[in-house]
Protein backbone atom coordinates (compact mmCIF):
# COMPACT_ATOMS: atom_id res chain seq x y z
CA UNK A 1 0.00 0.00 0.00
CA UNK A 2 0.89 3.65 -0.50
CA UNK A 3 1.71 6.10 1.83
CA UNK A 4 3.72 9.14 2.36
CA UNK A 5 6.58 9.32 5.02
CA UNK A 6 8.27 12.39 5.57
CA UNK A 7 7.18 14.01 2.23
CA UNK A 8 8.33 11.10 0.50
CA UNK A 9 6.20 8.32 -1.26
CA UNK A 10 6.82 4.82 0.36
CA UNK A 11 5.41 1.16 -0.25
CA UNK A 12 4.61 -0.15 3.64
CA UNK A 13 2.67 -3.32 4.01
CA UNK A 14 -0.55 -3.37 5.46
CA UNK A 15 0.27 -5.19 8.38
CA UNK A 16 2.90 -3.14 9.80
CA UNK A 17 2.62 -0.59 12.42
CA UNK A 18 4.60 2.99 13.15
CA UNK A 19 7.23 1.49 15.24
CA UNK A 20 8.01 -1.31 12.51
CA UNK A 21 8.34 1.62 9.88
CA UNK A 22 10.40 3.37 12.45
CA UNK A 23 12.77 0.66 12.65
CA UNK A 24 12.97 -0.04 9.14
CA UNK A 25 13.94 3.27 8.15
CA UNK A 26 16.24 3.26 11.17
CA UNK A 27 14.94 6.22 12.87
CA UNK A 28 15.92 5.89 16.69
CA UNK A 29 16.06 7.76 19.80
CA UNK A 30 13.44 10.42 20.69
CA UNK A 31 11.16 10.62 18.24
CA UNK A 32 7.18 12.25 17.98
CA UNK A 33 4.99 10.63 15.27
CA UNK A 34 2.00 12.14 13.31
CA UNK A 35 -0.20 9.99 11.37
CA UNK A 36 -2.46 12.76 9.23
CA UNK A 37 -1.28 15.63 11.30
CA UNK A 38 -2.89 13.65 14.35
CA UNK A 39 -0.39 13.27 17.17
CA UNK A 40 0.21 9.36 17.87
CA UNK A 41 1.45 9.03 21.57
CA UNK A 42 4.69 6.67 22.15
CA UNK A 43 2.70 4.17 23.61
CA UNK A 44 0.48 3.78 20.71
CA UNK A 45 3.27 3.40 17.71
CA UNK A 46 3.28 -0.38 18.12
CA UNK A 47 -0.28 -0.60 17.60
CA UNK A 48 -1.50 2.07 15.05
CA UNK A 49 -1.27 1.13 10.97
CA UNK A 50 -1.26 3.47 8.53
CA UNK A 51 -3.90 3.13 5.64
CA UNK A 52 -3.19 3.76 1.79
CA UNK A 53 -2.99 7.01 1.35
CA UNK A 54 -2.07 8.44 4.87
CA UNK A 55 0.64 10.93 5.16
CA UNK A 56 3.24 9.94 7.81
CA UNK A 57 5.64 12.47 9.80
CA UNK A 58 8.11 11.58 12.51
CA UNK A 59 10.00 14.67 14.10
CA UNK A 60 13.16 13.48 15.58
CA UNK A 61 14.57 15.27 18.55
CA UNK A 62 17.71 16.99 18.64
CA UNK A 63 19.84 18.56 21.57
CA UNK A 64 22.52 21.21 20.72
CA UNK A 65 23.90 24.41 21.77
Amino acid sequence: MNVVINGNPSSVDEKETLADILSRIGIKGPVAALLNEDVIHKADLSTVRPKDGDRVEFLVMMGGG
